[in-house]
């Protein structure tokens, strides 16, 4: 803790007005911004703090107008995110990821547990598992949050591999990609094996009891969907089942053996079940 503020650093942060005391300890960011703060604030909301401030052993502020100062590592826009969880009347919006990561990052480094706690919620907001699914994996599992770590497994699982890759991984252990990855293999390898395991209700020929080239040329359709990503996707439908059956080759008698949509419904819920009871288990 360096002895005092200087006068002409800027101030960025004052606390609400509605708090009568004056503030007697200033925060230098690593942007060279000072924040105004109150010790027992500091002090009540985090024990790091608390001890900092045990161990420097003054509990008023100067009779100068002069702070003494405390220099963190964190820059400008984190402290006052921080700052906004401990004071009352104040508020911080996070709209970018990083900016949640690194602010939930210190809040866990000073022990701030109520930030923490009030951080979770971001967790789940739409727009960072739209962007950042990875990420809010990653920050989920390290964290032990069971609930926030599935949500962002199923947003992870509808993606295509190729568009997981690319998304930016500062901050994600190798270990979190890994597991996303193991998660999907498993995922797709059950529904592949769902499948085969029902192949006695795909449709076959009248004539020659043979199946149909098209019906072959639709479940590789499926696989080949897949392997991009593990979802019953847009191929598992009636309507691609018909395209690919007009569009396809016949079984080898040239037979037009149409699949009824009651019997295709019967066995997709048959490999849904089975995939449901699988993501039941899983989870």
């Amino acid at each position: 803790m360096s002895e005092t503020a200087d006068q002409g650093d800027r101030i960025v942060f004052t606390p609400p007005a509605s708090i009568k005391a004056s503030p007697d300890i200033a925060i230098k960011s690593s942007d060279g911004d000072i924040l105004h703060a109150h010790k027992a604030y500091l002090a009540m909301a985090s024990s790091v703090f608390d001890h900092m401030f045990s161990l420097d052993g003054t509990s008023i502020a100067p009779s100068s107008e002069e702070l003494p100062i405390i220099e963190l590592s964190e820059c400008t826009e984190i402290l006052k995110a921080l700052l906004s969880f401990i004071y009352p009347e104040t508020s911080a919006r996070l709209d970018s990821f990083k900016t949640f990561r690194q602010t939930l990052l210190a809040a866990d480094k000073y022990e701030l547990h109520g930030a923490v706690t009030s951080l979770h919620g971001y967790l789940t907001w739409p727009p960072f598992l739209k962007s950042n699914p990875l990420g809010v994996y990653a920050i989920s599992s390290a964290l032990k949050l069971d609930v926030e770590r599935d949500n962002a497994l199923k947003t992870l699982v509808t993606l295509e591999e190729k568009q997981l890759l690319t998304e930016d991984m500062d901050g994600i252990p190798a270990a979190s990609i890994v597991e996303v990855l193991e998660a999907r293999r498993v995922k797709r390898d059950v529904a592949m094996e769902a499948i085969n395991r029902e192949t006695w209700r795909l449709p076959r020929c009248e004539k020659c009891k043979a199946q149909p080239w098209w019906v072959s040329a639709w479940a590789h359709a499926v696989q080949r969907e897949l392997r991009e990503k593990p979802i019953i996707g847009r191929s598992f439908s009636y309507s691609s089942l018909e395209i690919t059956r007009i569009e396809g080759p016949y079984c080898p008698c040239n037979d037009k053996h149409t699949w009824s949509p009651l019997h295709f419904q019967a066995f997709r819920d048959s490999i849904m079940d089975i995939w449901g009871d699988y993501d039941k288990h899983a989870c």
